[in-house]
This record gives C-alpha cells, structure tokens and sequence, in this order.
C-alpha cells in the first residue's frame, strides 16, 4: 500500500530537471571562473581570505550558508509540523549569543591578523601540540557531519526521482569538492550567495501555494491555533522532550558554533577590511539567520495546514518524519512545473556549502 501511493505520485518533470540543474551547472561556473582568476592574479592567501575583496554583502548571504543545511530546512519544517511553535524560542539565544560575538570574540580575533582560528589556541595557551588537536577536532567534526548534511538532499531527491540515495550523495559531493577546491574561498562565497537566494525562494513558493489552496492566510491561522501549534512549554524539567528554557540555550549554542568557533565564519569575517566592518556584518547575518530560520519554519506550518487532517505518516504514504515537505510537494504542487525542482535545488544549497 506504501510502495502503491509512493508510486502514484508524479516525478521530476523536464522543466524540474532543468531548474535544479541550473543551481548546479552555475555553481560549477563561479568556481570555474573564481579558479581561472586565481591562476592568473592571486596570491595563496588571496585564495584562503580574499582579504578585503569581496563585498559585504556577499559575505553576509555566505555566513547565512555556512549556517544552514539540508537538515535547516527538512528538520525544521518536521519539526514545525508535528510539534510546533518551540523552535521560535531559540531566537532568544541566537540574539544573546550574536552578542558576545559582536563585543567580545570579533574584537579578540580579528585584530590578531590570524589565518586560521586554531593559531588563537596556541597563542593563548602556548602550545603546538594543542592547535593540532584542535584542528584535528574540527576536521572529525565536518567529516562526519557531510556525511549527515548530503544525506538530507538525498532524501528529497529520492522522493521525486529513481535515483538511489548513495549515488546522489556521491554526485553533490564532488559538485560541491570540485568548486570549492578550483575557486577557493571565493567561489565558496559566490555559490553560498546563489544557494541562500534559492533557499529562500524555495520554502517561501511553498508557503504562498499551501496558503492559497487552503483559502487565504485567515482560513491557514485559524488551522494552525486550532491544532496548538503556538503552544510554548515552559517546564523547567530536563526529562521533557524541548521547553522554551532548553531551546533557548539551544540557539545561544549553535550561534556559537557557527559563527563563533568556526573556521569558515572566521574566514568570511576575516577578509573584511575592518573590525567595525566585521561587526556590522555580524549583526546583519544574525537578523538573516533568525529570518531564514522563520521561513523554514513557516513551511512546516504550511505543510501542517494542508494535512492537518490527513497526516501522510499515519497513512503510511511516508516512511518517516522528515519526508513530509518532499511528499508535500509532490502531491499537492506536483503539478507545478519547476515547483519540484526549485524545492530541491533549494534543500542541496544546503548541501552545496
């Protein structure tokens, strides 16, 4: 039965292909290019911080892709979906943890003229040993975590086409390997550019189609207060599944690790010309990021409205949580050339970082 409304669905069409092949034939472009630059002006330096180079607001857009993935934009509308408003209290943390970033970590770092982040943990504690471990840590970190972040485009492109899920993986890896290594540091900035406009465009046609086919932006409020998705649960306990005080936290702590304690953060801030600078960019990118994160959220609620009363997992037409914005699209907007394409181009931004 599963397998049967699975397959009932309408697939990739030509204009979908075409749309989501855009986003990664582009991106090939601007490392081309960006590689092609490099060879015949740029220093080796040039090539890590482009120091002074690129335009703020470029760099900003690419803070924000540092920051979002794949599992920002299908996690956040499951989350949205079947459990509501919580999220929207991390926004307390992320503003608190932008703080600190703002009058204390980018004052400390960026006056030091470091290459890499990890050259601050052995000037502070005076050992070599400890930068290598340091690095070594982080380099664990994003190894493992690629593995997670190409998984979740995977999941969504599975859903509109035949293809296997290890062979779409493999295939934006190298997209992603091939462009960042030609172009350095700038073509990583051009593309992240490119990838957060489609990440917006994506969730926000979403938003507007589901609001449409349920009758109006009143007829989707009064769907969502009737299901308690704005209910905020504020028990302090530690054995609840998530309360406003742990979300909170939350945000200050992936704020943190995003754009505090992070090697390419560092590297986006770094190549501005100046600290004031810097710290304007810091404030602009924690304004985005809180806007990105309410559009992905939004989705979910948009998902929620369709099938408040036909939820697709308890019908077993998914297999799990995190399919329901790729199942959404296929079976309400899958009639909408490039809709489908345009969802997809948008959840491998997130990859493609």
């Amino acid at each position: 039965m599963e397998e049967t409304a699975q397959k009932e669905l309408p697939k990739f069409s030509t204009l979908d292909y075409v749309v989501f092949g855009a986003v990664l034939v582009i991106s090939l472009l601007i490392g081309l290019l960006c590689g092609f630059q490099r060879n015949t002006s740029s220093s080796p330096l040039n090539y890590v911080q482009a120091k002074g180079s690129l335009a703020p607001p470029a760099i900003m857009l690419s803070l924000l892709g540092g920051a979002i993935s794949a599992i920002s934009i299908l996690g956040t509308a499951t989350e949205a979906y079947y459990f509501g408003a919580e999220f929207l209290i991390s926004f307390v943390g992320i503003t608190l943890g932008m703080t600190l970033l703002y009058f204390i970590l980018l004052p400390t770092l960026f006056t030091l003229n470091l290459v890499s982040i990890h050259e601050y943990i052995e000037l502070r504690y005076a050992s070599p040993v400890l930068r290598k471990l340091s690095c070594l840590s982080q380099l664990l970190n994003l190894t493992l975590l690629m593995g997670i972040l190409l998984y979740a485009p995977s999941v969504a492109l599975c859903t509109v086409t035949n293809l296997p899920s290890w062979a779409l993986m493999l295939f934006l890896g190298c997209v992603c390997t091939f462009y960042t290594t030609l172009g350095g540091v700038r073509a990583v900035v051009w593309t992240d550019v490119l990838q957060v406009i489609v990440m917006v465009l994506g969730p926000i046609t979403i938003i507007a189609l589901c609001i449409t086919e349920v009758g109006g932006v009143g007829q989707a409020w009064a769907i969502v207060q009737n299901g308690s998705r704005f209910t905020v649960n504020t028990d302090p306990s530690i054995f609840v599944r998530n309360s406003a005080w742990g979300t909170a936290v939350y945000g200050f702590y992936l704020t943190l690790m995003f754009f505090g304690a992070n090697q390419a953060a560092f590297q986006r801030f770094s190549s501005m010309r100046s600290l004031q600078m810097a710290q304007r960019i810091s404030l602009l990118t924690g304004v985005g990021w809180i806007i990105l994160w309410s559009v992905f959220f939004f989705s979910g609620l948009a998902a929620y409205v369709v099938y408040h009363d036909c939820d697709p997992l308890a019908s077993g037409k998914i297999r799990k949580h995190d399919m329901i914005l790729s199942y959404l699209i296929m079976d309400r907007l899958g009639h909408l050339r490039g809709v489908a394409g345009l969802f997809v181009a948008a959840v491998c931004g997130g990859a493609l970082r």
